[in-house]
């Protein structure tokens, strides 16, 4: 008997651009076709242009006029994830919903990525990774719903860690089963992620259900000169009628209201069920069938259930201000209005676009500049949502361009004294910011009278890799200099004792403006402690040198480059901008420019940093799913 099918009420969704992998057919596909008769924006990013294509054909004959654009995307190629992260990334359009559907299953010999990885492992969770990697200022902007498409198969996978991509045994079965147990942790790691740094990300995971698609035939007949059983065998199934619409868990998890959370370490088995806390915090959870999975031995610990909640944003520091300590929320909220009308996106690098009504920046575009989520900003200006700590102002006053003075202001309407002149090296100049905005295409990065970086351009973080992802003491390269050997593997062995000379003489500037107390005495008493080498260069009282003109550095992946760097001081010599260039004709010129379309990969010292997702590998979609 035919099961019956539960239509979902979505919400109206006019206004949200959502992301679908793998729509050009089956659970994707109805998927697509849904959000879109909600009203949704749908970029539907596909391997075969004909068949998304059709797929967009379909949906506009159920929803005539629907907004689709397709984009191409092959997940088992990293450079075709990083195209279209860098693609959707110009467009600068907040993403609110990404389905990461696409994937291949149990082709029958082992066949591999462009990038060497096990096909059904590198496609349905490397791409994905990376994907959603590639994609995260978008999400963070929106606020975004982040549903992954796991499977039952995950309860009965192992992990072989000595053999992950199956080189030396491989099963078509075993091998999908892997790829759908990564797809989980992935889920729960990224839900882990956004609750730590308030992305105000949720992260779903689904499982479809059996549901006829051609996953069952695309993966089985790679390299099979006959069609393969499966989908004769799904065929007469589907003529039985014992199918259950694969797209309904998929649909609920970023579309449906959620009603209140159950007891702790259930699980929902209800296709349609979603859960938040009591105060309506998302979740990352499972759906259908799927409930507790059976964890693989020597998986390390993992809780035992698909759910775990995404806390509040931050709410707020514990130093208590000397006065009354609280927040003016009327005012506060005036005051962010009032700045974010007075921006234009021009100010800030961002596109204007055709249809923009609203006076200044919108609330989306000012969260995105603040690394904060968009539901966070917008209650903040409807005089609403928790006490904002230090760091939140700090980053508003960022994303705003507030002068000192009116970051002092802000701080005041958030219940917190100003920031000693000390501790003004984090608040980047306006002036100085305006300039870097124009260096888009350049390798340039803001760096404080202590060395720790604010904020880079793309190609600086394909140079350098990501400095902004460091905490604690690890974020000054000063400090990293002295106290992680692997920080040098990117200079020549020659240069090292002068470099050693010239960072230790800047932090002897910087303790000497600032004193004690300060960020430079706190590094300086730290590598006192740690680095005997740091000790007898300090006992000769190193001064601030020269900034070297240029700078010869080892590059993991276009291997030896020699630049230029060009320095900007502001006006109290807190902070720098670096901006560096290559000799026009020279070979560095042409590694400069191959690392611009390469973008970033991982430095060796970057695994230890404490930023998110940015040393994945790049971003992708899928061969089948």
């Amino acid at each position: 008997m035919r099961a019956a099918l539960k239509d979902l009420s979505v919400p109206d969704l006019a206004g949200k651009l959502a992301v679908v992998t793998g729509a050009s057919d089956g659970v994707g596909l109805g998927l697509a076709a849904r959000l879109a008769r909600a009203g949704a924006e749908l970029v539907l990013p596909v391997r075969n242009p004909r068949k998304g294509a059709a797929a967009v054909e379909r949906i506009r004959a159920d929803v005539p006029g629907a907004a689709v654009t397709l984009r191409d995307l092959d997940l088992a190629s990293l450079d075709s994830v990083a195209a279209l992260a860098r693609t959707l990334g110009d467009e600068s359009r907040p993403i609110h919903v990404l389905v990461n559907n696409a994937g291949v299953m149990t082709p029958p010999t082992r066949h591999t990525t462009a990038d060497g990885l096990e096909l059904q492992f590198g496609t349905n969770h490397i791409g994905h990774v990376a994907l959603t990697a590639g994609l995260l200022p978008l999400l963070r902007a929106g606020g975004a719903r982040v549903t992954t498409m796991s499977s039952s198969a995950a309860r009965y996978a192992r992990l072989d860690w000595d053999d992950l991509q199956a080189e030396r045994r491989y099963s078509p079965v075993r091998a999908y089963n892997v790829s759908k147990l990564a797809n989980l942790l992935f889920g729960l790691e990224l839900d882990r992620r956004s609750r730590a740094g308030g992305w105000g990300i949720t992260s779903n995971v689904a499982h479809p259900g059996t549901t006829l698609t051609n996953l069952y035939a695309t993966g089985p007949n790679l390299g099979r000169a006959r069609p393969s059983p499966q989908k004769a065998i799904m065929g007469r199934l589907a003529s039985w009628g014992v199918f259950v619409q694969g797209s309904t868990p998929a649909c609920s998890l970023p579309c449906t209201p959620r009603p209140a959370r159950g007891p702790p370490g259930a699980a929902s088995t209800d296709p349609t069920a979603s859960a938040s806390s009591p105060a309506g915090r998302p979740s990352c959870r499972s759906t259908g069938p799927l409930a507790t999975p059976r964890m693989p031995s020597g998986s390390g610990t993992c809780p035992n259930s698909w759910r775990a909640s995404l806390s509040r944003p931050c709410s707020g520091s514990r130093r208590v201000r000397e006065e009354s300590g609280a927040v003016d929320r009327a005012r506060l909220a005036g005051f962010l209005r009032a700045r974010r009308e007075a921006l234009q996106p021009e100010d800030v690098g961002l596109p204007r676009g055709r249809r923009r009504r609203t006076r200044g920046l919108r609330r989306e575009e000012v969260a995105l500049l603040s690394d904060v989520s968009v539901d966070y900003y917008v209650r903040l200006e409807q005089e609403r949502g928790p006490h904002p700590s230090e760091q939140t102002l700090a980053a508003l006053a960022r994303g705003l361009r507030l002068s000192i003075e009116e970051r002092d202001h802000l701080f005041r309407l958030g219940g917190y004294l100003a920031p000693q002149p000390a501790r003004r090296a984090d608040h980047i100049n306006p002036g100085m910011l305006r300039v870097f905005d124009g260096l888009g295409d350049a390798a340039a990065q803001v760096l404080n009278n202590v060395g720790e970086t604010l904020t880079q351009t793309r190609l600086a973080v394909a140079l350098h890799g990501d400095e902004t992802a460091y905490s604690g003491l690890a974020r000054s390269l000063h400090y990293r200099w002295f106290a992680d050997p692997g920080s040098r593997a990117h200079y020549p062995e020659e240069d090292h004792a002068a470099r050693s000379r010239l960072v230790a003489g800047d932090l002897h500037g910087a303790f000497s403006r600032d004193g004690a107390g300060s960020r430079a005495a706190e590094i300086v008493d730290a590598l006192l402690a740690r680095s005997p080498e740091f000790a007898d260069i300090w006992r000769t009282h190193p001064v601030p040198g020269p900034c070297r003109a240029t700078e010869r550095l080892l590059h993991p992946q276009v291997g030896p480059l020699e630049l230029q760097c060009q320095t900007l001081l502001d006006p109290d010599l807190s902070q720098r901008l670096l901006v560096y260039t290559a000799t026009p004709g020279s070979e560095s010129a042409e590694k400069l420019r191959l690392l611009a379309v390469l973008g970033r990969r991982p430095w060796s010292s970057d695994v230890r940093a404490d930023g998110g997702f940015g040393d994945a590998p790049s971003v992708e979609e899928p061969v089948g799913r």
